[in-house]
């Protein structure tokens, strides 16, 4: 057989007496042309899985890309903690007004950022107005 040529072209020779033979094109499955199934040729399916991945890569990298935009995020709000002016918003809040020990208590120590987040963690305004009062007796007390 030549180069180009299809096997099919020998059974249609009008040589009939040909022997068949386990290897012969008659037991051969014939191809069926695939646009006559509905089907997309194997090129487009090839195209489809590169065109997914790549659709999915890019999904990667938005996701990947948010989260790191969270995770910067909170690692300024943790390295930043809270503002002086965000933290005497809730002194005043749990009942410590301008005048009073808690207020003034609140004024020496919020300048410093630990006990800024050490208050911030009391989940109550009765628990924040308490550690403000024990913080002033505690103060007081240590002075000479």
């Amino acid at each position: 057989m030549e180069y180009g040529e299809d096997e099919d072209d020998d059974e249609n020779d009008d040589n009939s007496d040909a022997e068949v033979t386990p290897t012969s094109s008659r037991n051969k499955r014939v191809r069926v042309d695939d646009s006559s199934k509905g089907k997309k040729p194997k090129t487009t399916r090839g195209n489809w899985i590169v065109e997914e991945i790549g659709r999915m890569s890019e999904l990667n990298e938005r996701a990947t890309i948010s989260c790191e935009s969270i995770a910067r995020s909170v690692v300024q709000k943790a390295q930043s903690g809270y503002s002086i002016s965000e933290v005497m918003a809730l002194v005043k809040d749990c009942g410590a007004t301008p005048g009073t020990d808690e207020h003034f208590i609140a004024t020496t120590l919020f300048t410093k950022k630990a006990e800024r987040e050490m208050f911030m963690t009391l989940e109550t305004r009765e628990e924040r107005l308490a550690w403000l009062s024990k913080k002033y007796q505690w103060v007081v007390s240590m002075k000479p």
